[in-house]
């Protein structure tokens, strides 16, 4: 959401306060330092700086407000912020702002936003503090910072992202003819590269008639364009490539929430993104909490970007006081913002007080969703499951990649054996239809897929021989744990790397995590995450444990006891076990009900899992029963009573909100006519692992494992692989917490090593 959406009620009300408003919250006994916001006080502007001014004033509130670390500088003098608005309409008026904030002893000046203003109050001096600006176009000078990201590096993002990140070697620009867009059109064409720009048009802001444009870049082939016009235009655009049955993507630089608003549905085919600052939609705990924020203070939608940053923005300052020897001395604050480095703040990370971070979103449906984060220009969280086409490319050699998959394969559609044997079959078949891989050696692969029924070790042990054989390059699977006991070391004696989905912790502590590899978090990052949660963002202290008597009860029961036990606030009011084949749970529900236990952790089956929770409800039990096996069927068949929340750590889950999760759901859907298993996207981003191993590489197993060994990151649908950190076996640490309830499933939290980045944070 822009400016053009943000005169609310709540706006509204604030534009006739004017003059200064004191931030809420204020330490008694503290300092009081002036933060002067200059901004519009008529028209279209004032709107803007006053939904601006908002964010600062929600910064400032909370850090006074916050008595556990009160705002001091390196002395010890302690401080409040006060957030003043100083209305500015003229160059005249700049200049008056400017001198009353110097009256003030402003220790920093945030704005102004528009460039015209901004030139008014630097060509009226030299500022008397410190100017941090939301304006694009902010030229850095001795005491100017620039909050958000160049037009050039919007542009230039939008290139990387079509050219590097997806592949399109068939890319169009269409922009008007404005200065702005112009500047932003030849960044974009230097970044993209001309063999990839095969369509390159410019109109004037007059132009409404695009159907020789649509016509032009059909007729080109083109797969991507990269649009930089005004909202009608690109909305007469949209209309006429859909008349023609034009389809690919767009990067739209004007996209925001009123814009998706006004296209009430996308042509079919066509996928929309923008690039901006920052968006309400970001999908990371930190933007999650300021949005919430903003909310629940102003009772308006946070604007884009510069909310971010204007709220980042009183956050620098307050650690720029910190870090200075006198935090009243505007000098001083300005030395420690140039000095400052790698603040993480809600838009992105600052260094000396400038960030360069940008977010992709894409409309879906009605709503506007995150799907890539870059900082600097590099992308932080673009998905490797892409590959290029190479189709066309001349290859001396020809390589096979042989991937072998073993599992339960012969049960029911729904079950996760076939979930896993179709995202595999998915993910080959859009590796093969763009023409394999191009390896070292000027080699180019192929993948096949060889599958095998498997659900004990002597099975496992008949797959392994055969593909030895065979020359097999990897082995996929099992899902079982049980499959894999008494077998665990056929990997190494083959030489063949295998990546399994079982989750058991066991398999981290053999001796032959070199050729064995676990693609989803075991059972004790599962349990740690959900406890993580419990204590950090439930504030629930008192924890009963319930394991069958099996390695995977008892391990993760263990590892429980002692998490609980060395958490700062956590208790353990009872740790009880039963017979893998007990139905009657009774005596356990009356020993937590009588336990004043607040959240219950269930690591059993799922029969007994259900049991239990009866039995919980029969004794008006309320609290929290987390259970570590969920899968669909069960979360469809579940049975939960009122006061119950039945709290679920996976891996994965197809109601996932993030971008490249709810692609793969849509892509498997479409494909397989049902909703992929949690399993399914481990397997999917597996071969998509394999295939960049064989492009570095190529397909020799041994050279294979080597290469998995070294791998510090790759980012796949299911979250982040990254072996070499963990260095166990453990190729995967991602957790999702999921909600059961009466509305269905719900997505709670993202956790990856431990570390929650998104749906935390009160």
């Amino acid at each position: 959401m822009n400016w053009k959406s943000l005169l609310t009620i709540g706006a509204a009300a604030t534009l006739l306060l004017g003059g200064a408003i004191r931030s809420t919250g204020a330490q008694d006994n503290a300092e009081s330092l002036t933060i002067a916001f200059i901004g519009a006080e008529s028209g279209i502007q004032a709107t803007i700086d006053r939904n601006l001014f908002q964010a600062a004033q929600l910064a400032a509130g909370q850090i006074n407000a916050d008595l556990d670390d009160p705002l001091t500088d390196a002395d010890g003098t302690r401080y409040a912020l006060e957030v003043r608005y100083y209305g500015a309409d003229s160059a005249n008026d700049v200049a008056d702002a400017l001198r009353e904030a110097d009256e003030d002893s402003a220790i920093a000046i945030l704005g102004p936003n528009d460039d015209d203003r901004l030139d008014a109050l630097l060509d009226a001096g030299t500022p008397p503090a410190a100017v941090l600006s939301a304006s694009a176009n902010a030229v850095t000078a001795d005491r100017v910072f620039r909050l958000i990201a160049t037009a050039d590096q919007r542009a230039q993002v939008a290139a990387d992202y079509l050219v590097n990140q997806r592949f399109f070697t068939r890319v169009a620009l269409l922009a008007v003819d404005s200065s702005s867009a112009q500047d932003g059109a030849a960044a974009f064409r230097t970044a993209a590269g001309e063999a990839n720009l095969v369509v390159d048009l410019t109109h004037t802001a007059e132009t409404t008639d695009f159907t020789s444009d649509a016509e032009t870049i059909r007729e080109a082939d083109v797969q991507a364009i990269y649009v930089w016009t005004l909202d009608a235009q690109m909305r007469a655009l949209l209309a006429d490539l859909g008349q023609i049955g034009w389809t690919g993507t767009i990067i739209y630089e004007g996209l925001d929430a009123d814009f998706a608003a006004s296209v009430e549905s996308l042509p079919r085919g066509i996928n929309l993104f923008g690039v901006v600052d920052w968006d309400a939609a970001a999908y990371d705990s930190d933007s999650q909490q300021f949005t919430a924020d903003y909310a629940a203070r102003w009772e308006n939608v946070a604007p884009v970007s510069a909310a971010a940053a204007y709220f980042d923005a009183v956050n620098l300052v307050a650690e720029a006081i910190r870090d200075s020897d006198t935090g009243e001395n505007a000098d001083s604050v300005l030395t420690a913002l140039r000095n400052s480095a790698d603040y993480d703040g809600v838009q992105g990370v600052y260094d000396a007080a400038e960030s360069d971070g940008l977010l992709l979103i894409e409309k879906q449906g009605n709503a506007l969703v995150e799907a890539v984060r870059y900082d600097a220009g590099d992308c932080l969280t673009c998905t490797q499951t892409v590959v290029p086409d190479v189709t066309d490319s001349d290859a001396a050699n020809r390589g096979l990649v042989t991937i072998s998959l073993v599992g339960a394969l012969d049960n029911a559609p729904s079950e996760s054996g076939i979930a896993a044997q179709q995202a595999v079959e998915l993910a080959i078949r859009e590796i093969n239809d763009n023409g394999g891989i191009l390896g070292p050696d000027d080699t180019r692969y192929v993948f096949s897929l060889e599958e095998s029924n498997v659900t004990s070790g002597a099975q496992l042990g008949s797959v392994f021989e055969q593909a030895g054989q065979n020359g097999t390059t990897i082995v996929l699977g099992p899902d079982s744990n049980a499959a894999l006991d008494g077998a665990s070391n056929l990997a190494a004696g083959a030489g063949i790397p295998q990546l399994v989905s079982a989750t058991s912790a066991q398999l981290t502590l053999n001796d032959v995590q070199d050729f064995i590899f676990q693609m989803r978090a075991d059972d004790d990052e599962l349990a740690r995450a959900a406890l993580n949660y419990l204590l950090a963002e439930r504030d629930l202290t008192r924890f009963g444990i319930v394991s069958v008597r099996a390695d995977y009860g008892q391990d993760t029961a263990n590892l429980l006891e002692r998490a609980i036990a060395d958490s700062d606030d956590g208790l353990v009011t009872l740790s009880l076990n039963h017979e893998i084949g007990a139905t009657d749970f009774n005596a356990i529900a009356a020993e937590i009900a009588a336990s004043d236990t607040q959240a219950v952790f269930a690591w059993t089956t799922q029969p007994a899992a259900q049991s239990l929770i009866t039995a919980l409800a029969a004794l008006n039990w309320n609290g929290v029963f987390v259970y570590g096996y969920a899968t669909p069927e069960m979360g469809a068949n579940l049975s939960i009573p009122a006061g119950i929340e039945v709290l679920a750590p996976v891996n994965w889950w197809e109601s996932a909100g993030d971008w490249a999760s709810q692609e793969f759901a849509t892509r498997y859907q479409t494909r397989f006519g049902e909703a992929p298993f949690p399993q399914s996207a481990s397997y999917y981003d597996a071969v998509y692992l394999i295939a960049a191993g064989v492009e570095s590489v190529g397909a020799a197993p041994a050279e294979l494992q080597g290469w998995l060994l070294e791998q510090e990151r790759f980012h796949g649908v299911q979250g982040v692989y990254q072996p070499a950190v963990y260095g166990d076996g453990e190729l995967s640490r991602s957790v999702m917490l999921l909600g059961f309830g009466a509305e269905g499933v719900a997505e709670l939290a993202r956790y990856e090593n431990g570390v929650c980045w998104s749906g935390c944070g009160s």
